[in-house]
């Protein structure tokens, strides 16, 4: 364990509970958003989060889609076996 695990901790911590990534920002002292979003991790459950509650607002249809709930369920029960 670093100083820099807990800082990515603590930082991954904050985004999940909803504050802005702008204060966060400001609290790191990242110059700019994309070095700050190196910082934040982001789990499978995240993705079906998400995934999900788009599911419910609309279908997803067509081939470019990146994700699809379907596989990333499948994805989910995997990783827990």
């Amino acid at each position: 364990m670093s100083t820099h695990s807990f800082r990515r901790t603590a930082l991954t911590q904050m985004s999940n509970a909803g504050i802005p990534l702008r204060v966060i920002q400001e609290i790191s002292g990242h110059r700019n958003l994309e070095q700050l979003q190196r910082y934040l991790e982001v789990d499978d459950g995240q993705v079906l989060g998400a995934a999900a509650s788009l599911a419910m607002l609309s279908p997803v249809r067509g081939k470019d889609v990146k994700y699809r709930f379907d596989d990333i369920s499948a994805k989910e029960k995997h990783t827990r076996t």
